[in-house]
């Protein structure tokens, strides 16, 4: 787990993939999982689809959150810290667009790049 956030963030500094435990989709406050684990290990339902998940700056946000849940069973949340530190995961009007979008709006918002989980 623990590779591929760290390798998501290399390619979008100012954005963290986070993978949060199933239970966690109707929680308000979410933790995520043991970044030391393996996919498998943390895995929360059966994959739906075989396939697998591209990371491609073109990509809408809720796009690969969705694919992450049906090509690997894992719940996904794209996430961010404001420049005063505060985390967020992102959701409206930000699910809809792409990582590179994304990602340039937080550096110009001033959100720490320096932060990966």
């Amino acid at each position: 787990v623990e590779t591929i956030m760290k390798e998501f963030h290399d390619i979008y500094p100012a954005l963290q993939l986070c993978i949060f435990p199933e239970s966690a989709k109707t929680e308000t406050s979410k933790c995520p999982v043991d970044r030391t684990k393996t996919i498998a290990e943390v895995r929360s339902s059966t994959p739906k689809k075989h396939g697998v998940v591209t990371i491609t700056g073109n990509k809408q946000i809720k796009t690969l959150e969705a694919q992450f849940d049906e090509l690997y069973g894992l719940y996904v949340e794209v996430c961010y810290y404001s420049k005063d530190g505060k985390g967020y995961y992102t959701s409206g009007e930000a699910d809809n667009m792409t990582l590179n979008q994304f990602n340039k709006k937080c550096i110009a918002d001033g959100c720490p790049t320096d932060k990966w989980y």
